[in-house]
C-alpha cells in the first residue's frame, strides 16, 4: 500500500516536472502573452453595471 502511494506520488511529481520544463521551453521560445493582454481579458470577464 505504501509502495503504491509513493509510486503514484512520484508519477504525479514527474508529470508536474515535465509540464514545468515544457512551460519554461515555451517561455524561452518567446511563446508568451503580454501581461497587458491578460489584464484586458480578465477585465472583460467582469460583469458590466
Amino acid at each position: 500500500m505504501v509502495k503504491e502511494a509513493v509510486t503514484s506520488y512520484l508519477a504525479t511529481e514527474n508529470q508536474r516536472h515535465q509540464a514545468t520544463l515544457e512551460a519554461l521551453a515555451e517561455l524561452d521560445a518567446g511563446e508568451v502573452v503580454p501581461h497587458t493582454e491578460i489584464e484586458a481579458w480578465a477585465s472583460s470577464l467582469k460583469p458590466k453595471r
